[in-house]
């Protein structure tokens, strides 16, 4: 570990212990330190093939910081792959013949707030807001965050998605009696969307990681979702520390 001025020197000296005909893959675990551009100089002049973080780990205003690090060089987020199974369940809604994806105009994600210095969204909640909001264009005002408590469930994860439109209501929700299941429902005028339940378990963070270092390509839907969240919660996200 080094602090101070000892630094500074970090980059070159992993640099040095790196092989050139080998992958290199720059791993930041925790928050990204405000004021600090460490973890862009080690991941730059390592020439990272793949740089990987975990935004849940981090604060809101360092959602702009990441999709910077994204034009860059090749991002992968751990957060980003524990959202699939809502992303996959939440596009069945809109599979052939389901519902029509111009009339979805707001959603509501729910979200368990972290103990220490919560925020009015979890990055979990802004990305998957982000990655729906791209996908359907919806406006920023169509996308509301409420932080909802729950035993169970990590800090910052997801509990409900709720997808409203004319005589439409679509939801992802995890019930209070067991953080494992998600439930799949819907109604909407015309289609008959019964209630479908399953039980869920997220990987661990080894195995998220094992399945980004196998692929260290950028993935574009991810950086224009990010994009989206930093837009959709700037207004919101807490300002950092005055520089000490």
């Amino acid at each position: 570990m080094a602090h101070g001025a000892a630094r500074g020197y970090l980059p070159d000296v992993a640099a040095r212990l790196c092989t050139g005909d080998l992958p290199v893959v720059a791993w930041w675990v925790g928050d990204l330190p405000d004021h600090d551009p460490l973890f862009d100089a080690i991941s730059t002049t390592l020439r990272a093939d793949l740089a990987v973080v975990d935004s849940n780990d981090m604060d809101l205003r360092d959602l702009p910081v990441l999709a910077g690090l994204a034009q860059r060089f090749a991002l992968a987020d751990l957060c980003w792959r524990r959202l699939r199974t809502f992303q996959e369940l939440c596009a069945r809604f809109f599979d052939e013949g389901g519902v029509d994806a111009r009339q979805i105009d707001g959603v509501t994600v729910r979200f368990s707030p972290r103990a220490r210095d919560p925020e009015p969204a979890s990055t979990q909640a802004a990305l998957f807001a982000g990655w729906i909001a791209h996908a359907l264009g919806l406006r920023d005002e169509a996308v509301v965050f409420e932080s909802t408590p729950r035993d169970g469930i990590r800090e910052g994860g997801i509990v409900h998605i709720d997808l409203r439109g004319p005589g439409i209501e679509l939801k992802l929700e995890r019930p209070e009696d067991d953080p494992f299941v998600l439930c799949w429902s819907g109604v909407h005028p015309v289609l008959h969307i019964p209630k479908q339940c399953l039980r869920i378990h997220l990987p661990d963070d080894g195995r998220l990681l094992a399945g980004a270092v196998e692929r260290p390509v950028a993935d574009p839907l991810y950086v224009a979702s990010l994009r989206r969240a930093a837009a959709l919660t700037a207004k919101i996200a807490h300002a950092a520390p005055p520089r000490s």
